[in-house]
């Protein structure tokens, strides 16, 4: 309750600065949350790949029980991800080597500007925050103070600001190259790990679900011809015929003229 009439009673500056950081933690949810959400549904696209191969397995009673299963599973999954990432990985030692050779034999700073020139082609963004308007007060001999956080903003609208840069400095356009190739090469070798955890995870699941004996759902009553006696191997069949029967069946056969032999 002390809380909530101490928020009331405090300015309006301070209150907006309040309302800010909210709806910036709303938003860093949302992104966050979008960002597991693609994941997900990349791990749940390609999990089912090892079906694949694991069914062939299966049918040809290659894969007998779930540890062979597993490891079978392990097996393929750790070549495709060798495969996978391999030549991403020799990219990014030669470019290791390649700038490490080139800072070596270049003249000083040069380090730097390949690894900060890059973030110099996009905006910095500054807030007032309570603290520093009051350093401002102070220093300008103002006895008035700003209430509130000394690290919530006090503006809406942050300060955008751009570090010089010079467009003549081959830096920045080697430091640019680096960070392109290293954030595609991050991306291709993040979504080939998940793909990995995703089809080891499904291979330790399905190697339970497809040697188990589950009666769960089962029910002997439930199944066609439940009370049929079981089938036996097929025994030869004996024809009990009637005596009567017999005897009409070779007068019959006596009373029918027989054909000539045709010579």
């Amino acid at each position: 309750m002390n809380s909530m009439i101490s928020f009331v009673q405090i300015n309006e500056k301070t209150k907006k600065a309040f309302l800010v950081f909210f709806a910036l933690f709303i938003i860093i949810l949302l992104i966050f949350g979008s960002i597991y959400a693609l994941i997900a549904r990349h791990m749940r696209k390609n999990a089912k790949e090892i079906d694949t191969y694991m069914v062939e397995l299966c049918q040809y009673r290659i894969i007998t029980n779930p540890d062979q299963f597993y490891k079978a599973v392990k097996y393929y999954e750790r070549r495709k991800l060798h495969h996978a990432i391999k030549w991403p990985m020799r990219i990014i030692l030669l470019i290791a080597v390649g700038l490490l050779f080139y800072c070596i034999f270049s003249t000083a700073g040069t380090t730097k500007k390949v690894f900060s020139d890059f973030f110099d082609l996009f905006p910095r963004f500054k807030w007032q925050t309570v603290k520093t308007v009051n350093e401002e007060l102070k220093a300008a001999g103002s006895p008035s103070r700003v209430v509130g956080i000394s690290w919530m903003p006090v503006s809406l609208i942050p300060q955008v600001y751009w570090k010089k840069i010079n467009p003549q400095d081959i830096n920045l356009y080697i430091s640019t190259i680096f960070y392109i190739i290293l954030i595609v090469l991050f991306f291709k070798i993040s979504l080939d790990a998940l793909s990995y955890v995703a089809r080891i995870h499904r291979g330790k699941e399905k190697s339970k679900m497809v040697f188990e004996k589950n009666l769960d759902h089962y029910n002997y009553f439930d199944l066609p011809n439940a009370y049929q006696q079981p089938i036996h191997p097929a025994q030869p069949q004996t024809t009990i015929t009637n005596p009567q029967q017999t005897s009409d069946t070779n007068a019959t056969e006596s009373n029918t003229p027989k054909q000539d032999k045709i010579e």
